[in-house]
């Protein structure tokens, strides 16, 4: 462990907290991208770099969990008492498990509703071969939630009460941040658009004001 001294430790000493926590959102958008790249990859090439020594699954499953112990980490320090033992840590992560699983009993919901439909049925509806439904996705015109391993897509992407070109141009705006956050955007009242919803707001001709909300929340 570095001393005080040294120069990895007077440079964190230097960081601001603010500074440090921009660059760990730069750090989450980028494994963002990343994720979403993997999800476009061929199954059959994915699991093969991932049986390759070099990125092992389960070398790769524990620098995952470390990553989110790390972020448990975080959070406690800047919301709990004190700092974190390791048992609260480790309990941290199962809390993040069941708020997972809240979250995803919630996206099960919007599948039920039809706000959620799954890829193929996308495709079919959108006329759009995968081809063009991943080069969308990497354009962020695109995004999807992820619910037991399965990709589902906005119904509100194929609804013909709205302009695709625009609903597309307000996902891009909304840059890399995950599908479930920009899914919450569109669905939920916002009060900068006087308590409707960006899609209401949408359907009533306001599409700049969404838009400039978009940008508002991708900027933070």
């Amino acid at each position: 462990m570095p001393t005080s001294s040294s120069p990895q430790a007077q440079v964190v000493a230097a960081r601001s907290p603010a500074a440090a926590l921009r660059e760990l959102r730069r750090t989450a958008s980028s494994l963002q991208q990343l994720t979403d790249e993997l999800a476009a990859t061929p199954r059959a090439q994915l699991r093969k770099a991932l049986l390759a020594p070099a990125t092992a699954s389960s070398a790769l499953l524990k620098a995952l969990q470390e990553a989110e112990a790390r972020f448990a980490d975080i959070h406690r320090i800047a919301f709990g008492d004190e700092r974190p033992t390791r048992q609260k840590v480790a309990a941290a992560g199962t809390t993040m498990a069941k708020l997972r699983d809240q979250a995803n009993q919630g996206l099960r919901k919007l599948v039920n509703e039809g706000v959620l439909i799954g890829r193929g049925t996308f495709q079919n509806e959108r006329t759009i071969t995968r081809q063009a439904l991943s080069k969308a996705q990497q354009e962020r015109r695109l995004f999807h939630v992820e619910i037991d391993g399965e990709k589902y897509f906005p119904s509100f992407f194929v609804d013909s009460r709205y302009d695709r070109t625009k609903l597309e141009a307000v996902s891009k705006a909304l840059g890399d941040l995950p599908g479930a956050t920009k899914l919450h955007f569109f669905l939920h009242q916002r009060g900068s658009l006087a308590g409707a919803t960006p899609l209401e707001a949408m359907a009533s001709g306001d599409y700049q004001k969404v838009l400039n909300a978009a940008e508002a929340l991708r900027i933070g």
